[in-house]
């Protein structure tokens, strides 16, 4: 994965007046601002959530006043009218977008944008679209033309074609009129945790190494190896969902949430972790993990993402060490 060629610093509108607000999202806003576009994002959520994110960012993108999106420039009228000649949207033609979408789209690509800035291409539902036609859009990831985005979006992750997902950035996003602090968690798999041995190997050592973090006893090199080995019989990608999702409920638990619990033969240790700490810092953790799980799928080597994750996370939780740092 990449960026688009790097722009000009620009004023973006607050996160505050973003459709959807995430910490995720936030990252996001201040790579725009600094003219660090990714040239492929997925975003995963409920439809309508997708349509309305996506149509916001793809007017911000395209917008050529400030802070973007202006509602006031040129870019932004054509937008509105519905008639941008630099916006490209597939979306499902009976059940799914097919082949021949795909091929007129790279057609369109190999012509210069109209205004001579960024040319955004919309993709839906790219869990849905028939192998054949996903293939050839890989072709478009793969060798992206400079000042192209593609924004594409899906209803579950795990339908996602593995080498289409792993060319772009992820943003979960959170179900409509869901809590502030719930970043979404993509469903990857079918099975709940009660009752699964996938989960029930993973979830006991994610916990035991939480309760580590928490209490700052060791450094984050050390708590990478310890990470790194408990992924030892499963992908580490898996390892970090897991963990996200322990955080997520220590996030509930913190916020006295109990109906969004996954994991709730342990309310032990959700009580007494979530007690270390608050919503805020957890949601900033649940952020974090989620982030680096989308570098590890980019083939960044699980040790080095580990050791940048325990770092950050060590940062986010530094009021909980208080004036003691871990080792």
């Amino acid at each position: 994965m990449n960026t688009s060629e790097a722009g000009a610093t620009r004023r973006v509108a607050p996160l505050s007046e973003w459709p959807i607000q995430t910490d995720l999202l936030g990252r996001l806003r201040e790579d725009i601002a600094s003219g660090r576009v990714p040239h492929a994002m997925l975003f995963v959520g409920e439809a309508s959530q997708n349509r309305r994110f996506v149509n916001f960012l793809s007017q911000l993108l395209l917008c050529t006043g400030e802070p973007a999106p202006c509602g006031r420039c040129a870019a932004c009228a054509q937008f509105e009218s519905g008639n941008h000649p630099d916006l490209y949207v597939l979306d499902r033609e009976g059940t799914a977008v097919k082949t021949g979408q795909v091929e007129a789209l790279q057609e369109r690509l190999k012509l210069r944008a109209h205004a001579g800035g960024r040319v955004v291409y919309v993709v839906h539902g790219v869990d849905e679209m028939t192998p054949v036609a996903a293939n050839r859009l890989l072709k478009t990831l793969e060798e992206p033309w400079p000042s192209v985005i593609a924004l594409l979006t899906a209803g579950s992750v795990r339908r996602v074609l593995p080498t289409v997902r792993s060319r772009c950035f992820l943003f979960p996003l959170p179900q409509a009129g869901s809590a502030p602090w719930d970043d979404a968690m993509p469903e990857e798999r079918g099975a709940e945790p009660e009752g699964d041995p996938w989960f029930a190997s993973l979830i006991e050592p994610v916990i035991q190494w939480t309760e580590i973090l928490l209490k700052g006893a060791e450094p984050a090199v050390i708590l990478a190896d310890r990470l790194v080995r408990a992924a030892e019989d499963a992908e580490f990608s898996d390892v970090l969902y897991v963990l996200a999702m322990w955080l997520r409920d220590l996030m509930h638990t913190s916020a006295g949430d109990s109906r969004h619990i996954r994991f709730g033969e342990y309310r032990a240790q959700l009580k007494e972790q979530s007690s270390m700490t608050n919503v805020a810092e957890l949601a900033k953790a649940v952020a974090v993990v989620l982030e680096t799980r989308v570098r590890t799928r980019s083939h960044v080597a699980a040790t080095l993402n580990a050791e940048r994750m325990c770092v950050r996370l060590q940062e986010v939780f530094a009021s909980v060490y208080g004036h003691r740092r871990p080792l």
